[in-house]
């Protein structure tokens, strides 16, 4: 995202990761704004031009790291952060994306890697209690969508041992509606 001189707009994201900016920088001819690592990534793999503008950019050299435009931005992105770590916190297993909820890690994996098929540990299944985090499936991006389209903790009282649950479910089953 251009900006003044080299700054970045917290409201905004990364336009080539989609992610909240990591140590943001700009490039000093266009200032566009982005992750360190995602630009740095992309001019060393690219024609070594700005990935928004097409403005050259001749190596690393020409980043300067960015400074975060407004309090009233960084206000908001730390209340949406409380609001995400209130429920589980699940990072991308195939980028670096993080701090998704369910629901938007789903969103991120359908936008960005639809057509990945990856093998890879589930980190929504790792944070279960019965979770394994050396077992991985073939295909993730299929697994989150098949297996994952509810949030677990509108079936699952964390507080509340197996047999119990396993025992209120039989029950509230045998009541009829």
């Amino acid at each position: 995202t251009k900006m003044a001189s080299n700054q970045c707009d917290k409201e905004e994201i990364c336009p080539i990761c989609l992610c909240d900016y990591i140590d943001p920088v700009t490039i000093l001819r266009c200032n566009h704004c982005f992750c360190s690592e995602c630009i740095t990534e992309a001019i060393n793999n690219s024609y070594r031009e700005c990935p928004l503008c097409r403005g050259p950019c001749e190596g690393t050299s020409e980043l300067q790291p960015a400074k975060m435009s407004s309090q009233k931005s960084q206000t908001k992105m730390e209340i949406r952060a409380r609001e995400r770590a209130k429920k589980f916190s699940f990072n991308c297993p195939l980028c670096r994306c993080e701090n998704f909820d369910r629901q938007d890690l789903l969103q991120h994996v359908n936008i960005n890697h639809a057509n990945s098929q990856l093998e890879a540990v589930c980190p929504i299944c790792n944070a279960m209690p019965w979770g394994d985090p050396t077992k991985t499936t073939n295909d993730i991006v299929q697994h989150l969508n098949w297996r994952h389209r509810f949030d677990y903790d509108s079936y699952l009282l964390p507080d509340m041992k197996e047999e119990d649950m396993l025992a209120m479910v039989m029950q509230l089953s045998s009541i009829e509606m």
